[in-house]
């Protein structure tokens, strides 16, 4: 019984400091950005059903979030296992007016009462 408790907890430590020296290679590389590349590389090996690797590196993440005191957490697309959909650009204000002149002339003028 003994034995494997120490078993497990030298493989505990392992993973720890597994975890630990991935985390510190991003900070140095990628500063806070590292964060973000973990996650990335956790949502990756989640798609390709890794679940070990994609854990690990979700465990990187955190470690990386908690040296840096940065916000972290799982968002709702995490939780579900989607990707989260990318931005859109929207068009900046100047061009607005031309949009609705363009509508209007598509469309005709509508009254709204």
């Amino acid at each position: 019984m003994w034995a494997f408790l120490k078993q497990r907890l030298a493989r505990r430590r392992s993973e720890q400091s597994e975890i630990a020296d991935r985390a510190s290679q991003l900070i140095q590389s990628l500063g806070d950005a590292g964060y973000y590349e973990a996650r990335e590389r956790a949502r990756a090996a989640g798609r390709q059903g890794e679940t070990v690797e994609a854990r690990r590196w979700s465990n990187v993440a955190r470690e990386i979030g908690s040296r840096r005191r940065m916000k972290t957490g799982l968002n709702g697309w995490d939780r579900i296992g989607l990707d989260p959909p990318r931005t859109i650009e929207l068009a900046p204000a100047a061009d607005v007016g031309e949009t609705k002149a363009a509508d209007q002339q598509s469309f005709g003028p509508h009254r709204i009462h």
